[in-house]
C-alpha cells in the first residue's frame, strides 16, 4: 500500500531529469547561444531620419528611455536632430515630438518561440541595435537618457543646460561633454566620465567602479556603495565631496579649493597640485595608517578633510 507514492515520486524525478537533459541538449545544439533557441526571425527594420532644423523648430528637451538596448548621444553635423533606431519582433520605438520636447521610448516585446527573455541584440538578426540620437551644436537644452539594461553613452556634445545619464544594469560612459549640470547615475555597472566641463557634476553608483578624469567644474559629488572610485586631473573652483562604502578611493593631480573625502572600508590615496602649505589638512582614521604632511595653517586658502573607518590614508603633493 505504501509503494505507489514511492513509485510516483521516482517516476516524477526521472521525468524532471529527462527534461533537464533535453533542455541542456537543446542549449548545446544551439551552440550555447540564446538567440539560436528562438524559432522566430526578428525581422529588423532600421529607421534613419532627421527632424526639422533647430533654427526652424527648436527643442528645449530630449528624453530617451530604453528597456534593454544601448543608447548613444552623439554630435550631429548639421542643424537638425538626427535619429537612428531599430524596430522588429523584439522591439518597438515610439517617438513623440511636441511643444519643444522630443521623447523617444524604446521598449522590448515578448517574442513567440523564444524560450527565455532576450535583449534585442541577443535576439539576433543584427549585431548593433543601439538607439542613436545625434544632437546639433545649436541645441542648448536638457538631455535625459535612461536604460534599464544597456549602456548609456554620450560623446562630443557641448553647451547643454543639463545631461542626466542613468542605467540600472549597464555602463554609463560620458566623454568630451559640457553642460551646466551633469548627472551620471548607475545601479550595476561601471561609470566612466572624461573631459567634462560643467557647473556641477554628480556621479553615483551602487555596484561598479567610478572613473572621473579630466574634469573642470565648480563642484562635484561622487558616491559609491561597492567599487573603486578613481579621480584624475580634476579642477574644481569650489568643493569635492567624495564618499565610498566598500572600495578604494584614489586620486591624482587634484586642483580643488575644498575636499571632503570619506571611506568606510577601503584605502584612500590622494595627490594634489601645489604646495602642502596651501592646504589646511584634517585627517582621521579609526583603523589604518596615515601618511600625510602636516599642511598649512587653519587660515590656509584651501582645505582637505579626510575620514576613514577602516583603511590607510596617504596624501602627497605635486608642486609642478
Amino acid at each position: 500500500m505504501h509503494k505507489a507514492p514511492r513509485i510516483i515520486l521516482i517516476t516524477a524525478a526521472a521525468l524532471i531529469g529527462m527534461g533537464a537533459l533535453l533542455a541542456g541538449g537543446a542549449w548545446a545544439c544551439a551552440g550555447f547561444d540564446a538567440a539560436r533557441l528562438s524559432t522566430t526571425n526578428c525581422d529588423w527594420h532600421q529607421t534613419v531620419r532627421a527632424l526639422e532644423d533647430e533654427s526652424t523648430i527648436p527643442h528645449q528637451r530630449i528624453t530617451v528611455t530604453s528597456d534593454f538596448d544601448d543608447v548613444r548621444i552623439e554630435a550631429a553635423h548639421g542643424d537638425a536632430i538626427e535619429l537612428e533606431y531599430w524596430t522588429g519582433d523584439a522591439q518597438d520605438v515610439d517617438v513623440a515630438d511636441e511643444d519643444g520636447t522630443l521623447a523617444i521610448d524604446v521598449s522590448a516585446k515578448p517574442m513567440d518561440g523564444v524560450m527565455i527573455d532576450l535583449s534585442p541584440a541577443e535576439a539576433g538578426g543584427t549585431e548593433d541595435t543601439a538607439t542613436v540620437v545625434r544632437v546639433p551644436s545649436s541645441f542648448n537644452g536638457e538631455i535625459e537618457v535612461h536604460s534599464d539594461s544597456g549602456e548609456v553613452f554620450a560623446e562630443n556634445v557641448h553647451g547643454l543646460a543639463g545631461l542626466h545619464a542613468s542605467s540600472v544594469n549597464g555602463s554609463v560612459v560620458v566623454n568630451n561633454v559640457s553642460a551646466t549640470k551633469l548627472d551620471a547615475i548607475n545601479e550595476n555597472g561601471d561609470t566612466l566620465l572624461s573631459s567634462i566641463e560643467a557647473e556641477a557634476i554628480l556621479a553615483t553608483n551602487h555596484n561598479g567602479n567610478i572613473s572621473l578624469g579630466g574634469a573642470a567644474a565648480r563642484k562635484a559629488e561622487v558616491g559609491n556603495e561597492s567599487g573603486e572610485i578613481m579621480l584624475a586631473n580634476m579642477s574644481l573652483a569650489e568643493t569635492l565631496t567624495c564618499r565610498n562604502v566598500n572600495g578604494e578611493i584614489s586620486a591624482q593631480r587634484l586642483d580643488i579649493t575644498a575636499s571632503s573625502i570619506e571611506n568606510v572600508n577601503g584605502d584612500i590615496y590622494l595627490s594634489y597640485l601645489g604646495n602642502e602649505t596651501d592646504y589646511h589638512i584634517d585627517i582621521r582614521s579609526n583603523l589604518g595608517d596615515i601618511d600625510a604632511p602636516r599642511g598649512g595653517a587653519e587660515t590656509a586658502a584651501r582645505t582637505i578633510d579626510v575620514d576613514s573607518d577602516l583603511g590607510d590614508i596617504q596624501i602627497n603633493f605635486d608642486s609642478r
